[in-house]
């Protein structure tokens, strides 16, 4: 098993009081957890307990008898460009904010200055362990794998066995780890675990590395992002970058790359918190501020793994096809088929390309231009549908009626039962009904054709 160089969390680095230091900022509309929905693609994974309580996840009458996971890796070290940023622009830029609250140049109310002033570079950060997974990152794969252990108990033998299970991740150390965990909230103990080797390439869980088409003509293509190049360039984001510039008391204006890691640490450093303190940095934005930031990440990848090309959600099919195979291998001989579960740990640009293959989180088409028009409505948000930790998964059930077996299927994201359009808009349906809903999508799933320049 790998040995997670886990972050130690010294929180006195970060306080100069208690906690609840950080629950009382009320100066220029700051935010403290409100801030959360606007940490795009780096948000902690959210998990609700008393939502357990409004949904059913097995429908009456029935049994399950197989489940399907697929989930991004849990919350990491930033790569190794930011690790340099936080390590070497932001203690500069962190040393003019102090300067200018000294000389009494910034806008912050007293108990910010505290906060902001009291910021260290994190402990532990090394470009050497850069993207890997962290204590909390491993946290969040371990209980989600146990609340699933506990939701379909009859699914998850508590000795692992490799007719029962299946687990594969990517090629990066993250998805292993959280694999892992993931592993450890079910078994506890995982000495015996196997989980075949990564594929690099891997043609289910990182199929746009297999898809010449989308590296040529969007992830190497400028053009296909020339949304995202306009608005970081656009008179909203000068106006962001003055109106936080001037709130610090800087004589200057900040830089794009500077604001930028601002942003960044502000979503790390929550996320390795757990949300339960937010990072200094937050502090520095308002809720203009971070609707701002926020759009711009979900701009990226509206157009780079979502609705904005075609490319992007249609090459996402060989995940769906793997999990109806699955499913169907039960129905066509039962005795024979013994896998229980499936689980496949993979990441941001896999989790994004599959919502959109399945038409889920619809939105306006989203430009640099329409931004004020659509900063409150649009529904692709990388805060809601691609935290860290981000699952979605599929349990087959046996519904016996009036002597026939018949099946259902229920999609699950984020863990709670969610309507989707395979099943005609509800969270269960027939496993026949999805299979002709998606019959369009995953009969036809060919990346080699789909792919083909």
């Amino acid at each position: 098993m790998i040995l997670l160089k886990l972050l130690p969390i010294f929180l006195g680095l970060y306080c100069v009081e208690s906690a609840t230091t950080f629950s009382n900022l009320k100066c220029h509309e700051s935010l403290d957890k409100a801030s959360q929905p606007y940490l795009a693609s780096k948000r902690p994974y959210v998990y609700d307990p008393s939502r357990e309580r409004e949904f059913e996840f097995t429908p009456e009458g029935c049994n399950p008898v197989k489940f399907w996971f697929f989930g991004r890796h849990g919350t990491r070290n930033p790569g190794d460009d930011d690790i340099i940023l936080m390590q070497t622009v932001l203690p500069l830029v962190h040393q003019e904010i102090v300067s200018a609250i000294e000389m009494g140049l910034d806008q912050l109310c007293p108990e910010e200055q505290k906060i902001i002033s009291s910021w260290k570079p994190w402990p532990g950060l090394n470009v050497s362990e850069e993207s890997f997974l962290v204590e909390q990152g491993r946290r969040e794969l371990l209980q989600i794998g146990a609340r699933y252990k506990s939701r379909f108990p009859n699914l998850f033998p508590d000795v692992f066995d490799n007719s029962s299970y299946y687990f594969k991740h990517t090629a990066k150390q993250r998805t292993q780890a959280s694999a892992e965990a993931f592993a450890e909230g079910i078994f506890s103990d995982i000495e015996d675990v196997w989980m075949p080797p990564a594929e690099d390439p891997d043609p289910v869980l990182k199929f746009y590395d297999a898809c010449p088409k989308w590296i040529e003509e969007v992830d190497e293509n400028e053009e296909a992002n020339i949304e995202h190049n306009t608005f970081v360039v656009s008179a909203v984001m000068n106006k962001t970058i003055s109106k936080v510039s001037t709130r610090l008391g800087l004589i200057r204006n900040l830089t794009l790359e500077e604001i930028t890691i601002m942003y960044t640490t502000c979503a790390f450093e929550t996320a390795w918190l757990n949300g339960t303190i937010t990072s200094p940095w937050c502090v520095i934005f308002d809720l203009d501020d971070f609707k701002v930031m926020s759009y711009r990440e979900d701009l990226e990848y509206y157009w780079i793994d979502g609705y904005g090309h075609e490319i992007n959600y249609k090459q996402a099919c060989p995940p769906f096809k793997d999990a109806v195979n699955y499913f169907q291998k039960h129905l066509d001989n039962p005795s024979a088929d013994l896998r229980k579960v499936q689980g496949y740990f993979s990441h941001s640009g896999a989790n994004l390309k599959m919502l959109a293959g399945i038409g889920l989180f619809p939105s306006i088409e989203m430009t640099a231009a329409n931004f004020e028009d659509v900063k409150d409505i649009y529904t692709w948000r990388s805060s809601v549908m691609d935290t860290m930790a981000s699952n979605m998964a599929f349990t087959l059930f046996s519904c016996p009626k009036d002597g026939v077996e018949e099946y259902q299927i229920g999609y699950y994201f984020q863990e709670m039962p969610k309507p989707f359009p395979g099943c005609g808009g509800k969270s269960f349906c027939q496993f026949s009904e999805l299979k002709k809903n998606f019959a369009p999508y995953v009969d036809t799933c060919d990346l080699a054709e789909i792919c083909a320049v």
